[in-house]
């Protein structure tokens, strides 16, 4: 049987579980853009609610947006307090000039194209208060293997298999998922556009940030992380 499976991306879910460290993670947040109880978060393309739930445990007001509602379904299943709203983070009504920070965080921005992986660098300078700070993760193409891929199985006996490709000529990912389940098998194609340091800190000026600083990662690091600071006269 090939078909739709339900639950498809909780698949993902189960096997992320094994790689992540959230506290970790709230940790190097919190302290990288200086959070407090009472601040506003914005997290942009959220997932399951992982990063905003924790956030709001630790007292900040979080509102967090995914395209897929499955997801937030999932975040919303945590009493934490975090505001969820399905949707594109790019076109989501909500307040300008209002958040102390916005989150990009583990690969949740590159998967479109040019115009509107640039674009969220805009909106997230509008959603900012003047002196708030953008946060983002992204892949490194300098520190991705051409090729890599693993194979989980899930609680219920699914094979979970991806595998992804990099061209380091055209700095595309190319991921493939399959699931093997109990209930059916499917199939997900996806691609994501890397950027250079030097890329994405232009298109951050261009937005108007007024500051653009990376976290000191190594250079060979699959991930490269960014600070973009709005000026206090913006």
């Amino acid at each position: 049987m090939t078909g739709p499976i339900p639950g498809f991306d909780r698949y993902w879910l189960e096997v992320r579980a094994h790689d992540l460290d959230t506290p970790i993670e709230i940790d190097g947040i919190k302290r990288l853009l200086n959070l407090e109880p009472g601040a506003r978060v914005f997290d942009a393309g959220c997932g399951p609610g992982r990063i905003a739930n924790a956030l709001a445990k630790e007292g900040m007001a979080v509102v967090g947006v995914d395209i897929n509602p499955e997801l937030i379904e999932v975040a919303l299943s945590d009493p934490a307090g975090a505001m969820f709203l399905p949707g594109d983070y790019l076109d989501v009504d909500l307040p300008i000039d209002n958040f102390d920070a916005v989150l990009s965080w583990h690969t949740s921005w590159g998967y479109d194209t040019d115009a509107r992986n640039l674009a969220f660098f805009a909106r997230a300078f509008a959603l900012l208060r003047p002196g708030g700070q953008l946060l983002l993760q992204a892949w490194n193409p300098l520190g991705i293997k051409e090729q890599m891929s693993s194979m989980h199985r899930a609680a219920d006996g699914a094979l979970i298999c991806e595998i992804l490709d990099f061209d380091p000529i055209t700095l595309v990912i190319s991921l493939d998922r399959a699931v093997l389940g109990p209930t059916g098998n499917k199939r997900e194609k996806a691609r994501c556009l890397t950027y250079p340091f030097r890329d994405i800190c232009r298109g951050l000026l261009d937005a108007g940030f007024s500051e653009v600083a990376p976290v000191s990662v190594p250079l060979d690091h699959p991930w490269q992380i960014l600070i973009a600071t709005k000026s206090v006269l913006s």
